[in-house]
């Protein structure tokens, strides 16, 4: 590509017209942010057209992967900017419950993109539903502060819910005010407060425990499970559970290998 560049150069060809070949589109990112090379520069450049736009700007590297890393930075400020230069755009997230319609849209981007599972984007749509809108969605973005987020903590308290769940529902609060600073709504983020997490480690099991657990892994060993998650809600939460529709004797020489391993462990206790 550098050869490439430097004929284009001594042929004569506009230095700062894109060299077609090297124009390339973002994965999972709108089409319309490219990087590209410039016969005038070592560079990687990267575009994005954006609000009747044309935004564009050196990447400063010569690596094409780290070049689309920072295309990728590119098009999270010139977004996040919009939003912070339009005074419509803030008012639409001045309301918690808008502001966080607006985070979950923007999140779904994040879960096409593959930087965040399915899985905990529908948790916090749940846990929004449930929980904190019901709470926090008529207040204004900056009427959120350390007192109404620790009334919401004496509710969820009432609600018996375990300090895991409880700190889950308080970083979802801190998640949304989040992107209402990022949106230009607020100016910064309030102190919430903490709840303490006491570590329960499992115990270790007995001989016999270990014994039974062995006998078990032998009597199943090799077999081949086809599950499925099935989401069911108990105690004000969503849980998954794993449900076997389907199993399967593996070939003789696998069950052999687990056969052996077994009688190693079993020797063990």
């Amino acid at each position: 590509m550098e050869s490439q560049r430097l004929k284009l150069v001594d042929s004569g060809v506009s230095r700062t017209t894109p060299i077609k070949s090297s124009l390339t589109h973002i994965a999972n990112y709108p089409k319309k942010l490219v990087i590209y090379q410039l016969a005038a520069s070592p560079y990687w450049w990267v575009r994005y057209y954006s609000n009747g736009k044309i935004h564009r700007k050196s990447t400063k590297e010569t690596d094409k992967r780290k070049a689309i890393a920072a295309a990728k930075q590119f098009y999270d400020d010139v977004t996040i900017g919009n939003h912070k230069a339009t005074p419509h755009a803030i008012r639409q997230v001045a309301k918690f419950a808008d502001c966080a319609q607006a985070m979950l849209d923007a999140q779904k981007d994040k879960v096409e993109r593959e930087q965040i599972t399915k899985i905990t984007h529908e948790n916090d749509e749940w846990r929004l539903k449930k929980h904190v809108l019901p709470h926090f969605g008529s207040l204004r973005l900056e009427q959120v502060d350390y007192f109404s987020v620790e009334q919401f903590l004496a509710k969820l308290t009432k609600e018996k819910l375990s300090a895991a769940t409880v700190n889950a529902y308080i970083g979802l609060v801190r998640k949304v005010l989040s992107y209402g600073q990022l949106r230009g709504a607020i100016t910064a983020l309030p102190r919430l407060p903490k709840v303490k997490r006491e570590d329960e480690p499992r115990g270790w099991f007995t001989a016999r425990e270990y014994r039974r657990l062995a006998q078990g892994a032998k009597r199943l060993s090799g077999k081949v499970y086809e599950v499925r998650i099935i989401k069911e809600e108990r105690g004000g939460e969503t849980h998954s559970k794993l449900v076997v529709v389907k199993s399967t004797e593996p070939p003789w020489e696998s069950r052999r290998l687990v056969g052996f391993n077994h009688a190693t462990a079993e020797h063990s206790c």
